[in-house]
């Protein structure tokens, strides 16, 4: 599964590619432009589990967010992580989530257009009012990378 970042005004001048490769999945090769502007590198620090289903958002100075879902066992969280436009970490990976009961999955990124961003993902049990077993959660961030609220 890959997912590739893209100006929403049409001004983009490079794609970023994230793909996540499952031992069981056919060899998958994505290439966005002909030649890699960069050298490959690991998005995720956190290793245990299985690391998948990535999703990318970039904004209007190249800085860019990846997210995707962490599985340790019958558990799944999501995960981020924040990148500056020369692929450098931008802060540390961290927890999206905050209600971690049951499985989370399907996670998606978009850019807010003010350095912030806004993650989605599924739940299968809800922190909000949706109690038929399963709910999209939400979780905004500012351009600092700081919790801007949570909502369902």
């Amino acid at each position: 599964m890959c997912s590739a970042a893209r100006m929403r005004d049409h001004r983009c001048y490079a794609w970023l590619v994230v793909c996540a490769f499952w031992p069981l999945d056919p060899v998958v090769v994505a290439r966005a432009q002909p030649v890699p502007n960069g050298a490959e590198f690991q998005v995720n620090t956190y290793t245990t589990g299985d690391q998948g289903f990535p999703a990318l958002a970039r904004d209007s100075n190249g800085d860019f967010v990846v997210v995707w879902r962490s599985s340790v066992l019958t558990a799944s969280s999501i995960r981020g992580q924040g990148f500056r436009a020369d692929g450098s970490h931008a802060g540390g990976e961290s927890q999206v989530n905050t209600y971690t009961n049951g499985g989370s999955g399907q996670p998606d990124v978009a850019s807010t257009g003010a350095g912030g961003f806004i993650a989605t993902w599924m739940s299968s049990l809800s922190s909000g009012g949706d109690t038929s077993d399963a709910s999209i959660q939400a979780q905004r961030y500012d351009a600092s990378g700081a919790v801007g609220g949570r909502f369902s």
